[in-house]
């Protein structure tokens, strides 16, 4: 039986049993998965989405650092 080379490098770097971690990437190595997250690489609403996603966790991160430089306030 073929089993993928890269499901079977991230099986042995992650040290993965049967359980439902090792479902979740035998489920994100199949193809229509992978053909489905290089569609929504290329949509631009996806794209705005995320960098709009990643701008409030970055402004969380500074508010966060500037409470713990004033306050010394540990989120």
């Amino acid at each position: 039986m073929y089993k993928n080379k890269l499901e079977e490098d991230l099986k042995r770097q992650l040290n993965l049993s049967e359980g439902l971690a090792f479902a979740i990437v035998k489920f994100l190595m199949k193809g229509k998965v992978k053909r489905a997250l290089k569609k929504m690489n290329k949509d631009p609403e996806m794209k705005a989405a995320i960098e709009g996603m990643n701008y409030h966790a970055n402004e969380v991160k500074r508010l966060a650092k500037e409470m713990d430089d004033e306050y010394g306030f540990n989120l």
